[in-house]
């Protein structure tokens, strides 16, 4: 293979991983996220809780079919 197929072949495959890469704003990082926190006592619990919300993630404070996460 030569120095130009070579160059093609890499600038193809970091066209594709730039392609792949989603931005998103941070407040719509987790949208797809519904989770649970498991044995966090307060205040990190909180924190925890309020930083995956800030960042879209929904809550549920029991395990049920629509969870995706258990923290």
């Amino acid at each position: 293979m030569s120095n130009i197929d070579n160059d093609q072949q890499q600038h193809q495959q970091q066209t594709v991983i730039e392609m792949k890469k989603i931005k998103k704003p941070f407040e719509k990082l987790f949208d797809d996220i519904v989770f649970v926190l498991s044995g966090y006592q307060n205040p990190i619990r909180m924190e925890l809780k309020m930083k995956a919300l800030a960042m879209g993630a929904h809550y549920e404070p029991e395990w049920n079919s629509n969870c995706t996460h258990l923290m």
